[in-house]
């Protein structure tokens, strides 16, 4: 869960699997946040992997994610979003944090502060002088948002220049479908991007302006949970051929439950077999 408090923002995890041990509950919160950094960089990769399949010496960039290459952007991968997590340990829970959410954490959720596994970015101490502590994870954060965002918007920028240039006038079944990956990959990025990554950035920032207010802001972790399910329907609805192929396997799984009920599945009339058998014998 995530809670805005004036100048100080929360995560923090209720009631969860790991509630009999506060340490290894606080070891879940950094691998969940982990995954935040590894949507950026699959995205990121993605990009990368669809600008080297438009230019002209495509076939060197391309073994770069072909076989045992493919392993290099895995560990990538895994290192942004060790660093994401890291970050975090720049947030940890201290007596300062204590204190100026203990009253918020009690009136919201009828816990004390001490008993909650959570990180939280306190921007100022009590003398309303910047706290540095965690001044780092808020640099991490955007830094690595920044970097790869500052990628995907050049990669972006020269697919749409390519696609632009070459596939204006074609009408090619694999030129389209090239097209096609492209605008997928382009709403693929704008989702996460509206539903968690710029809320998140949002979210990390707000605390330095000191704006008085309280509110639970979850939305964030409920919409990263919804995003797995919007990244498939932009695939279904803009490329063509994972639309058809979609729709025979439904159309199999369809049949098959049929006969697992004792259906019989649509056979050719009877009348029409006939009549095509007759034919048959009189060619005879």
């Amino acid at each position: 869960m995530c809670h805005s408090y004036n100048g100080c923002y929360m995560y923090f995890a209720l009631g969860c699997a790991f509630r009999f041990s506060k340490t290894i509950s606080e070891i879940s919160l950094l691998v969940h946040a982990g995954i935040y950094g590894s949507i950026l960089t699959f995205l990121t990769i993605q990009f990368v992997y669809r600008a080297c399949l438009l230019s002209k010496s495509k076939n060197n960039w391309v073994k770069c994610f072909d076989g045992w290459n493919l392993s290099y952007s895995i560990f990538y991968t895994l290192f942004i979003s060790t660093i994401w997590a890291s970050a975090l340990n720049f947030a940890s829970a201290d007596s300062a944090s204590d204190n100026y959410l203990r009253s918020v954490i009690l009136k919201s959720y009828g816990v004390e502060i001490t008993s909650v596994p959570y990180f939280s970015i306190l921007a100022f101490n009590d003398e309303n002088t910047l706290r540095w502590k965690n001044v780092p994870c808020v640099l991490i954060l955007c830094t690595i948002m920044l970097f790869h965002y500052t990628i995907m918007i050049i990669c972006g920028l020269y697919m749409y220049r390519k696609t632009s240039k070459y596939f204006k006038t074609s009408s090619t079944s694999l030129e389209k479908l090239q097209r096609q990956f492209f605008y997928a990959l382009i709403y693929q990025t704008t989702a996460p991007t509206l539903l968690f990554h710029l809320p998140v950035s949002v979210a990390v920032l707000v605390p330095f302006f000191d704006f008085k207010f309280s509110y639970n802001s979850s939305i964030v972790l409920y919409e990263l949970g919804a995003y797995p399910l919007a990244d498939t329907l932009i695939l279904l609805k803009v490329v063509t051929e994972y639309k058809l192929a979609y729709g025979r396997f439904l159309s199999g799984l369809a049949k098959t439950f049929l006969v697992c009920l004792g259906e019989d599945t649509p056979r050719e009339d009877t009348k029409t077999s006939v009549r095509g058998l007759n034919i048959s014998l009189k060619t005879l």
